[in-house]
């Protein structure tokens, strides 16, 4: 009866370890990543950001000095319209309406060119990190690496499998080679 009983307990005992073993084994290794602070603090986000901002400013600075040569056109036509002549006024008139419409299309123009910026710039940046995080999870043997948003797409994670800094770290440091 006794070696029944450790038998049934050493069977026992196998089946839990062997559970456990084939637990520990088949037990995918997930993690997850703040994405929006992998974007703010990536480096090659800061730099195309930065860039980006630089072109806007350009852009906006041409804007704004059609937009004054407009403007200034405008306020000679109120100021002189009592001494210039009929003509002069239609003539200044045709030139007020050619800046506007100049300064609209630049502006239409100006935002196409934003938009396509931007997605040259940080877009590029955005498919350096995800390009990033892929490999980073292939040598790290990650199963899934979940990117979290603002938007909750991921409600609750232990905080112990976040590897938000470490993934910083390491896109930085190959961002500076």
């Amino acid at each position: 009866m006794l070696k029944k009983l450790t038998a049934i307990n050493l069977a026992l005992l196998l089946m839990v370890m062997g559970y456990l073993l084939f637990q520990q084994v088949s037990t995918p290794e997930i993690a997850y990543v703040r994405t929006a602070e992998i974007v703010a603090q990536y480096k090659g986000m800061q730099e195309a950001q930065m860039e980006f901002d630089r072109k806007v400013a350009t852009l906006q600075q041409q804007s704004d000095t059609l937009y004054s040569l407009a403007l200034n056109l405008s306020n000679r036509l109120k100021q002189n319209s009592k001494r210039l002549t009929a003509s002069e006024v239609k003539t200044l008139e045709m030139e007020l309406a050619r800046r506007n419409q100049e300064w609209q299309q630049f502006r239409q123009s100006m935002q196409a060119q934003m938009e396509a910026e931007e997605m040259k710039l940080l877009g590029g940046a955005i498919m350096q990190i995800n390009s990033f995080v892929a490999n980073y999870g292939k040598d790290k043997g990650f199963e899934i690496i979940l990117g979290t948003t603002e938007d909750g797409n991921l409600m609750y994670a232990n905080e112990g499998i976040d590897i938000t800094q470490e993934v910083i770290l390491a896109l930085n440091k190959t961002h500076q080679l």
